[in-house]
């Protein structure tokens, strides 16, 4: 179990390549339509290419795991799959496959 500021670093590190790639690529396919003829299609161009570079940088590599690591364990807040299960007179009871291992 990783803390949220190590696992933000992680996240960043292990898919930071490919979703730049998927950024680039998406960006330069609508690229593509500023050589079109058509000035509303050269406009659309420009304006969805820039957008998901900054989408692609900006928020998937800075914004999210910032905001990941300064939220903490609060950002999986769904489903708290990351917390420990509680353990005390409260605790909801393990199941029989734990309980006897």
């Amino acid at each position: 179990m990783w803390p949220p500021h190590e696992a933000a670093a992680i996240g960043v590190e292990h898919a930071g390549p490919t979703v730049a790639a998927a950024g680039l690529i998406l960006a330069g396919t609508f690229g593509v339509l500023m050589l079109a003829p058509i000035s509303f299609l050269q406009q659309m161009g420009f304006a969805v290419a820039i957008g998901i570079v900054l989408s692609a940088f900006v928020m998937s590599m800075f914004f999210v795991p910032a905001l990941t690591a300064l939220i903490g364990h609060r950002a999986w807040w769904p489903g708290h799959g990351d917390e420990r299960p509680a353990r005390g007179p409260h605790a909801p009871p393990e199941p029989a496959s734990v309980a006897k291992a």
